[in-house]
């Protein structure tokens, strides 16, 4: 049976509505002295003293309501109610040793779930520890107060596995159940819900009567309608959580569903249940109907119950809603009652009104029909900035993935730089991109690039990053912004002004130094204005800030640009940085901001002359550890892949997937399409839930500046690499002139794969079978490709029917399909316009080569403007068309003008230079391409990794791609 989709449309009142009134009720009173206003009822409840187990049941679903209902303000006033339990109210967690006090450390595990409160953590796991302790002499038994066990007795229950608190009531299944559940769901560890569920099986196995109802007690032969609630909720509690493989699963639900179709058959015309379950001159009680409702609709929400049992659910619901007084307190509840071989003593045990046994399993059938999803296991919300839109959509991270309205998903993420791509372009490259597969937009604000010039201020044409985020939103994508104020992206001084890196030391830079964090507090404050409108609160698409970038910290140097973001006003779902490197120092407040991580298949930064040096190959091979070895080695110290503790108390995204890789001066790459597929997979089978690609589209540095944009080795502040003047292409799915190309249909694929399955794989973690294979769930990932070294290796994602695994996305199918037309499909409309040098006119042929120098940081550097005297110049044909213009040449560099003005260039590694001809100047007269001879040293000092299908068998088997 598949689970049902959860849109209620019969309800009369909203359950948000109904949960935040009953919330209000137990904000109104003392916790350890229910007397909310209206309520009616002969006592009390904890006598001034202790939490009741029904206030504790029902300020635990409380938290879970407001939480799925998106009301924060009210999530944090039930959190912080708590709080006097922690010192002065401590009193508040009965410290005696009995099952109906036990519960109460449910509270502060739910709050740890939430928040990450330590304190909760720990105050909760004790009490579900200590109900499984060995039992001795002088612990704090209940006795005497009631239930007197004898310790002998205690002890035998305790050698079988069970509980020293078992006593064989009803209503103890409840109690256990939802305290070591929540323990289960904020640990991850599986004996509290097995110890649970075996000690169900014990219940199941000896109250039960043939109809599939229970008797209140051994010695009480009736079916007590809220006894048989709470354990028709536990049942259906446990069944939410028990793994599939447990061997008490089976039972469970065997006993679930019998009981289930016979509290079915005895719903009465009103909607709700009688006193006692199968008498029909017992009166109709309230406590018990929403119990059976919660479980009817927990059920069918499972799909373990039919369709028929959400409709009962819904007629319960609509009956206790309308018995509701103005304060929110349900009427009719049986007061508490011990058990008696009577039938009478249960037919006139009196009413209450607002009775907490009565208000709890209202707000858990509330819960259970806001129809959100519920946390998985271990999983807990990581509080940020606001996450509710203006129509209620609440998007919240966890500590496991992106939830959306409470809905589990795995996004595909994909940078395109606004202002390297040009504003006409837009709206086409972003519909490019969501059809293949992406739905969020990262982009850097690259400082460089909006204030030039100190205190004048650029946001226009490919700049306005106001337009581009309104392109962003009509195409129906989120955006996450990367506002520095240190990016690096291949841009001049990591997209530090001039200016700024003129005037401060490097110290100072980068750093809380009081000048630096000014600094930057002018360029945020101007650029705000231009995001504001598009903030998820607003109701735009941005969903995210990343504050800077490949950062060593420290930590309080994050921590002072958050708090400066937040200051001017970047509100946010989410905030993130970098997981490279490891922050120096201990990272403090958890979860400040979320890590995004990386990887890259190659790096064009690297020193070594061949293929696939150092940790790339590990890029390939699946592996717990979220850290990559290869990033940024040459500004970085030599990294490891080792993850810093607090990485696995965050989701694994990323954010840095190599989409491709550009080529530096000194290390020219060539990408194949599988080399950003297979990463992407291997990422998955190892637990990321978030595949976030750099770069997804190319782009086109500005020169509207009159000097080079780029990052070079001759910079005064990122001087690591020398990259081309222009082109920014990377080697992109989308390239810089926005086109499928590469791997854009294998991702394509991919997306397409995580929208379907996303919200079941979301909360899976991996299982690694070997570096080569894992299993998330039921879905099988396996890859042995790896690029350069075994390219013909295989990429696939399986799903597990009946011990077989199903292929269900194989990489090597999808190059074959025909949509993939080869390794370099471009699918670009119209014909192209395809020259060799040769077919073009020479107006000057090439000159003595210049002698290749090394530059300051240890890798060759590309002559100066003055070596371009030399280069051979070819004039260009182009009629005025607008289609792709491609030249193919030989040699070490080749730029293309118009009308003298630089408009692309490239290093060359064995494909030819490409120009969209539709950006030429309006009237541009003349064409002039400029290749650059080989000079001196290029052999030695300049490594060429020629694109596959140029490479003889021998030189890939040898890992020895040739050299010039």
């Amino acid at each position: 049976m598949t689970a049902l989709p959860f849109l209620i449309a019969t309800l009369s009142v909203s359950p948000a509505d109904v949960s935040a009134k009953l919330s209000e009720q137990l904000l109104s009173t003392s916790p350890d002295s229910y007397s909310p206003q209206g309520y009616r009822a002969p006592k009390t409840y904890g006598a001034h003293e202790y939490i009741h187990y029904s206030v504790a049941s029902l300020w635990v679903n409380a938290l879970e309501c407001a939480r799925l209902s998106g009301d924060r303000a009210l999530e944090k006033r039930l959190v912080d109610f708590f709080e006097p339990a922690y010192g002065e109210k401590s009193a508040w967690m009965n410290g005696y040793r009995h099952v109906d006090m036990a519960i109460v450390g449910a509270i502060p595990l739910e709050i740890a779930i939430l928040t990450g409160d330590e304190r909760a953590k720990k105050l909760g796991l004790r009490y579900a520890d200590r109900q499984w302790d060995e039992p001795r002499e002088g612990m704090d038994w209940c006795e005497k107060l009631y239930d007197p066990i004898p310790l002998a007795e205690r002890h035998a229950n305790w050698e079988k596995g069970y509980s020293p608190e078992t006593r064989l009531w009803l209503d103890d299944m409840y109690m256990m159940t939802l305290l070591q559940g929540k323990a289960y769901r904020l640990t991850g560890e599986r004996k509290y819900i097995e110890r649970a569920a075996k000690e169900m099986c014990l219940y199941l196995d000896r109250l039960p009567r043939p109809d599939g109802l229970f008797n209140h007690a051994p010695e009480a032969p009736f079916a007590w309608g809220r006894g048989n609630g709470w354990l028709a909720a536990a049942m259906a509690m446990n069944l939410s959580d028990l793994p599939v493989d447990s061997p008490w699963r089976a039972p469970i639900l065997e006993g679930y569903r019998k009981m289930m179709a016979s509290l079915l058959k005895w719903q009465r015309s009103d909607g709700l249940w009688g006193q006692l379950v199968d008498d029909p001159e017992s009166y109709s009680e309230t406590s018990a109907t929403a119990m059976f409702a919660y479980a009817f609709a927990e059920g069918a929400k499972a799909g373990v119950l039919g369709p028929e049992y959400l409709a009962a659910a819904e007629r319960a619901y609509n009956a206790l809603v309308a018995k509701l007084d103005d304060f929110g307190n349900i009427p009719d509840v049986c007061v508490g009652t011990g058990w008696k071989n009577s039938r009478h003593h249960y037919l006139s045990r009196p009413k209450a009104n607002g009775d907490p046994h009565g208000q709890a399993p209202m707000m858990w059938l509330c819960r259970a029909l806001m129809g959100r999803p519920a946390l998985s296991v271990g999983e807990r919300i990581i509080p940020q900035g606001s996450c509710v839109a203006p129509n209620g959509d609440r998007l919240e991270v966890t500590t496991k993935c992106l939830r959306l309205d409470g809905k589990a998903m795995i996004p595909l993420m994909g940078e395109i730089h606004y202002s390297r791509v040009p504003r006409e372009e837009w709206a086409r490259s972003l519909k490019t991109m969501k059809e293949g597969g992406i739905s969020i937009v990262s982009t850097y604000v690259f400082w460089n690039h909006h204030e030039w010039n100190e205190g004048v201020f650029d946001f226009s044409g490919n700049r306005d990053l106001n337009a581009f985020l309104s392109e962003v939103a009509k195409a129906g994508m989120w955006a996450i912004v990367r506002i520095g104020p240190w990016d690096h992206g291949e841009c001049r001084e990591g997209g530090l002004p001039d200016w700024l890196v003129e005037r401060y030391p490097r110290k100072v830079l980068r750093s809380r130094d009081r000048r630096f964090m000014a600094e930057v507090e002018k360029f945020w404050t101007r650029l705000f204005p231009e995001v504001e409108m598009h903030l998820w609160k607003n109701g735009g698409p941005l969903i995210g800030v990343q504050l800077e970038n490949e950062s060593s910290g420290p930590w309080e140097y994050y921590m002072a640009l958050k708090d400066l973001a937040v200051k001017i006003g970047f509100d946010v779902p989410m905030y993130t940085r970098t997981g490279w490197p490891e922050l120096n120092g201990t990272e403090g407040d958890f979860g400040a901001m979320i890590p995004f991580y990386g990887d890259y298949a190659e790096g064009f930064w690297d020193r070594e002359l061949k293929s696939m040096p150092g940790g790339y190959r590990n890029s390939f091979i699946m592996k717990s550890a979220r850290t990559s070895s290869v990033i940024a080695t040459d500004l970085l110290d030599a990294q490891t892949a080792e993850d810093a503790k607090e990485a696995v108390k965050y989701p694994y995204f990323t954010c840095e997937l190599g989409g491709g890789m550009a080529s530096s001066y000194h290390r020219r790459l060539n990408m194949e399409p599988m080399d950003a597929f297979a990463m992407s997979v291997v990422k998955l089978g190892s637990g990321s839930n978030l595949p976030g690609y750099y770069m997804y589209h190319g782009g086109s540095n500005p020169t509207d500046a009159g000097v080079n944009m780029a990052e070079s080795q001759r910079g005064k502040f990122t001087n690591w690499n020398d990259l081309p003047i222009v082109s920014y292409e990377f080697q992109a799915p989308v390239s810089e002139f926005g086109e499928p190309q590469y791997g854009y249909w294998l991702l394509k694929a991919l997306g397409d794969f995580c929208r379907e399955y996303g919200e079941e794989l979301a909360v899976e973690d991996p299982v690694f079978l070997s570096g080569h294979e894992t299993k998330r769930g039921r879905f099988v990932f396996h890859n042995d490709y790896v690029r350069r070294l075994n390219p013909e290796g295989e990429c696939w994602i399986g799903i597990e029917k009946d011990g077989k695994v199903e292929r269900i996305l194989d990489g090597r199918a999808l190059m074959a399909a025909p949509r993939v037309c080869g390794p370099y499909c471009t699918c670009t409309a119209g014909e192209n316009l395809m020259f060799s040098v040769k077919d073009l006119k020479l107006l000057k042929p090439a000159g003595a080569a210049p002698k290749i120098a090394m530059g300051p940081n240890k890798a060759a550097t590309p002559p100066d403007e003055s070596a371009w005297e030399g280069a051979a110049v070819y004039e260009v044909p182009f009629n005025g068309m607008a289609n792709m213009l491609e030249i193919a040449y030989e040699g070490d560099m080749a730029r293309l003008y118009a009308d003298g003005m630089l408009v692309q260039d490239d290093f060359w590694k064995g494909k030819p230079l490409r120009f969209a001809l539709r950006r030429l100047p309006a009237g541009t007269r003349k064409l002039i391409l400029k290749v650059l001879p080989w000079g001196e040293g290029a052999k030695e000092s300049i490594f060429i990794d020629l694109p596959a299908h140029l490479q003889t068998a021998e030189t890939c088997a040898e890992d020895a791609v040739a050299h010039l």
